[in-house]
Order: C-alpha cells, then structure tokens, then sequence
C-alpha cells in the first residue's frame, strides 16, 4: 500500500493525497497542489495562501494543480457562507518535484480528517493503457473496509478476486495497469453485500485516482456509494 503521512488537524481535518515523482523529476521544481472536496453534502471554498482562494467545490469536485511558493503551505477549506475555516494543513510538508491533491473527507465537525498519499506523476502507461488505484473516502457508508472489484461492464465477479482488497477508510491502494475504455467499479463489504457500482470511461496513457464517496441518498439514490475518477500529474495541468 501506499505510505501515509499523518499531519496534525485543525479545527477539522483533511485528507490529503500526494503525488511522487521518480529519478526522471526535474531539479528543484515547486510542488503542485490540488484539491478535491470529500466533505459530505458541503460546498467548499479552498484557500492555497491568504490571497489565493479557489472557487467553491461542490462533494466530489477537484480544483486545478496550483504550484506552490512555500514547502510548508497552509492549505485551509473554508465554509462558503460562514467564512469558518472547516480545516486545515498546517505543518505539512509539500516537498519539491511532487504533485500533491489535499482531499477533505468526513461530514460532522468531529469526524473530518486528513491523510497523504503519493500520486503518479511521471511513468505514464501507453496510450492504450491506464494505471488505477483506489481511495476509500466514504465515511457515510459505515464500512470501514471494503473490497473494491475494477471490471469490465456486465462482469460476473462471484468467482473473482477483488482488485482492491480490504480497502481501509482513507487508505490508498498501489496502482494496477488496464486497458483503457469502460469500466465498472463495483463496491463491495467483505460479507459481500454490494454498496454501489458504477461505469466510469478512462482514456489510455493517464494515471488515475478512483475515489469512493458516501452517496447522497436524500436525492433519491439507492447505492450507499458513489465514485469519482480524475487524472493526476504533468499531463492534468492547464
């Protein structure tokens, strides 16, 4: 599994996931951080420095790379309304040649914390293949590990092993190579109930992060969760 790096919250936490680079990384580039907004049913605002404030994130929304002038940037999720800091970053050390995605996740005030995980940013696959990991973000489906099955639509996965195993909330799984095209991510517990499945498309020659969120039943919806699925790297940036 990925390493974590824990950072100590604020008023209320983040997760946040962080992109790695390898011996190809060029000398002394500033770090790059986005942001993706997994704080159940809550617009965000997102403050990079006190002068740089993103528009808001609707739940499963990501904002665009921002490079970063400072290794210990504050990154802070603001209440659009209220102007309450809900979280917080401090102390985080955003490192040189590293992309970097801080990921708020949790609902009420006392559960909303915060993880680092290492993103892909070099190594991209051949233009007819993807690489994909997993993050449990879903703290609304009262699982906290779940097995995560990356299928092609209408695949039958009784006899199958799952591609993400006994996934922990807020973990990380490694990356595994596909073909690119439509696939069906299917949520599961490990007594095999499924909470949701849904068809994503991911074009070839990118790295991707499948984020599993709690999903809005008082729309009408009838699986416990939803995903999302973004790009992450060099290639993302505008």
């Amino acid at each position: 599994m990925n390493k974590l790096i824990p950072f100590a919250a604020a008023v209320v936490a983040l997760m946040i996931a962080g992109c790695g680079g390898d011996d190809t990384t060029v000398v002394g580039r500033s770090p790059r951080i986005r942001a993706l907004n997994a704080v159940y049913k809550q617009d965000v605002l997102v403050q990079f420095t006190e002068t740089d404030e993103r528009p808001a994130l609707q739940y499963g929304g990501l904002s665009p790379y921002v490079i970063s002038d400072n290794e210990e940037q504050n990154v802070r999720f603001v209440d659009p309304t209220t102007r309450t800091v809900f979280a917080s970053a401090p102390g985080t050390l955003f490192r040189n040649n590293t992309y970097y995605t801080v990921v708020g996740v949790g609902g009420s005030a006392n559960d909303r914390e915060a993880f680092v995980i290492e993103d892909r940013e070099f190594d991209d696959p051949d233009n007819d293949e993807i690489n994909v990991r997993f993050v449990h973000a879903a703290k609304h489906t009262g699982v906290d590990n779940v097995d995560v099955f990356f299928v092609r639509p209408d695949t039958d996965i009784t006899n199958l092993a799952p591609d993400g195993n006994d996934v922990d909330y807020k973990e990380a799984t490694d990356y595994r190579s596909y073909g690119q095209g439509n696939w069906e991510v299917i949520v599961r517990t490990q007594g095999g109930r499924v909470l949701g499945r849904e068809t994503v498309n991911l074009a070839g020659g990118e790295n991707y992060t499948v984020f599993i969120l709690s999903n809005d039943l008082t729309n009408g919806g009838a699986e416990t969760t939803q995903v999302v699925a973004y790009a992450e790297g060099a290639s993302t940036e505008d």
